[in-house]
């Protein structure tokens, strides 16, 4: 049997729209860190992925000279910078990736 009282169809209406908003909410908008950061974040290796194409534009000249690269993560920022030989005084290019996003923030050389 049907029911042809409109309010009660807009109440049912609306309860099961809630709760689809509620389950959409919970499923996709929630993250282990909380407030609006996503929860997955970069590993090392696509740290360093993201950092070199910026670093050996920046320093064409000194980029291969300093691989492996390497990266640590620290307060949500990837620091991502190069090695030296033994032996060899100087710098590397750096760079700075943001974890939450993989935007590289900054690009430099280290002394």
């Amino acid at each position: 049997m049907v029911s042809k009282n409109p309010k009660r169809h807009w109440f049912l209406f609306s309860l099961i729209s809630l709760l689809l908003l509620v389950a959409v909410t919970l499923l996709f908008g929630c993250s282990s860190r909380g407030g609006n950061q996503p929860a997955v974040g970069l590993t090392n290796a696509t740290a360093i992925e993201i950092a070199t194409p910026a670093m050996s534009k920046k320093f064409p000249d000194s980029f291969d000279d300093c691989k492996p690269y390497r990266a640590q993560l620290s307060d949500g920022v990837w620091h991502v910078y190069g090695t030296l030989p033994d032996g060899v005084a100087g710098g590397t290019p750096e760079a700075r990736v943001r974890d939450t996003d993989g935007v590289v923030i900054e690009v430099f050389h280290s002394q």
